[in-house]
């Protein structure tokens, strides 16, 4: 090693910013990412699952809420993770 890089690597400031300290911003970087990982998936599925319901509705029901039968159809086309 040659002189230059041994007196930065063996010097108090490297050791202050060593891969310890990044530890909790690298945990808090993957466990956010997993939170929003599962908050999409949630939100998917609870979407396919309106979806479901609303074309279990007959017509009455949806007249009830303002959407034609079309209308309905055309959300039950949608891919889960459209909105």
């Amino acid at each position: 090693m040659n002189e230059y890089i041994s007196k930065i690597y063996f010097s108090p400031e490297f050791e202050q910013t060593s891969y310890k300290s990044a530890a909790p911003t690298l945990f808090a970087a993957i466990s956010g990412l997993i939170l929003r990982t599962a908050d999409t998936l949630y939100e998917w599925q609870a979407r396919a699952a309106q979806r479901r319901r609303l074309m279990e509705l007959d017509d009455r029901m949806l007249g009830d809420i303002g959407i034609s039968r079309t209308e309905a159809w055309e959300e039950w086309e949608k891919p889960f993770w459209r909105s």
